[in-house]
C-alpha cells in the first residue's frame, strides 16, 4: 500500500513568480504552466515479518521508474498530468482543478493500470485515482498560503483522503489518523532556493479479514522540496512503516523507502 505525498496560491498556475510577504512571513505559491518535471524514482522494499515469521534476512525488491508533470490551463481551471514509466509498462493520471484546488474528473489509464485491475479487480479505480490526484504534491499548495509550521493537510483533506484510500484499497474497515506534515520553511538545495515540506504521518485501523480479527498501522515520514521559482517539486522521499496484526499477533512488517529526484525544465509542446 502505498501514500502518496504533496498548489497554488489564489493566484494562479505559473503566470507570475512565486511570492513571500516579508513582514507576515508567508509565502504564496504558484504553479508554472510554462516549466515542467521530470522525476527519476526509486522505491526499496524490505519485508521484515511475513505470515509471522522473520524474514529480514530476505533481500530487498528495488523499482525504478521515470515520473513527469505539467499543468495546463484550461478554460476556468487547470489541467494536470501526472505519468509513470516503470520501463514495462505506463500510468497516467489526468484531472483538472480550480484556482481553489478542488479535484474533479480524476482518471487514472495506461497498461500498468490495467494489469493492476487484472490482479486486483475489487480496487475502485474511481476513488484511487480522486485519492491520487488530491495527494499530488504540486495540488496540495493550490489556492493557500503558508507560514512556517503551517499544515500541508487541512483537517477536512485528511479526512477526504482516509475515506478514499480505503475504498480505493478495498479495505473491509475505515482508517484513522494523523497528517502532520507542516511548512518547515525556505532553504537552499544545490544552489536552487526552495520550500520544505516535512513530518509524520500515521494510519491505523481495526476490523476483520476473513473473519479474523485485524489492525493495520502505516508510519511515515516525508520530506518534500518545492522549487520557489516555478511551485515544482525538485525531491521527495518518504519512509513507511506497515504492520497487520491478526488475532492479536503480528503477521506482517514491512518498510518501504521511496525517493525521486526532479529536472525542471521548459516546456516542449
Amino acid at each position: 500500500m502505498k501514500f502518496h505525498s504533496a498548489v497554488l496560491a489564489v493566484g494562479l498556475l505559473g503566470l507570475s513568480p512565486q511570492v513571500a510577504d516579508a513582514q507576515a512571513g508567508r509565502i504564496t505559491p504558484a504553479i508554472s504552466t510554462t516549466h515542467e518535471r521530470l522525476c527519476e524514482a526509486e522505491t526499496v522494499t524490505q519485508p521484515v515479518l511475513e505470515a509471522g515469521v522473520d524474514v529480514s534476512s530476505r533481500e530487498a525488491t528495488i523499482e525504478t521508474d521515470t515520473r513527469g508533470l505539467r499543468a495546463t490551463r484550461v478554460g476556468n481551471g487547470y489541467l494536470f498530468e501526472q505519468t509513470v514509466d516503470t520501463g514495462d509498462g505506463d500510468t497516467l493520471l489526468r484531472f483538472t482543478a480550480s484556482p481553489g484546488g478542488v479535484v474533479s474528473d480524476a482518471t487514472l489509464s495506461g497498461s500498468n493500470v490495467d494489469a493492476w485491475l487484472v490482479e486486483s479487480p475489487e480496487v475502485d479505480l474511481g476513488a484511487m485515482a480522486l485519492a491520487y490526484a488530491d495527494d499530488v504534491a504540486e495540488r496540495l499548495l493550490m489556492g493557500r498560503s503558508f507560514a512556517v509550521g503551517d499544515a500541508l493537510y487541512p483537517a477536512r483533506l485528511q479526512r477526504e483522503l482516509l475515506t478514499r484510500m480505503t475504498a480505493a484499497q478495498g479495505l473491509p474497515f475505515e482508517l484513522g489518523g494523523s497528517f502532520d506534515v507542516l511548512y518547515r520553511g525556505e532553504t537552499v538545495q544545490n544552489g536552487r532556493r526552495v520550500w520544505r515540506f516535512a513530518g509524520p504521518a500515521t494510519f491505523a485501523g481495526d476490523g476483520q479479514i476473513n473473519g479474523l480479527p485485524a489492525e493495520i498501522t502505516l508510519r511515515l515520514e516525508t520530506e518534500t522540496l518545492h522549487d520557489v521559482e516555478t511551485g515544482l517539486v525538485v525531491s521527495s522521499e518518504t519512509r513507511t512503516d506497515v504492520r497487520l496484526d491478526l488475532v492479536g499477533e503480528t503477521f506482517v512488517v514491512s518498510r518501504m523507502q521511496e525517493e525521486y529526484s526532479c529536472r525542471i525544465t521548459p516546456r516542449r509542446g
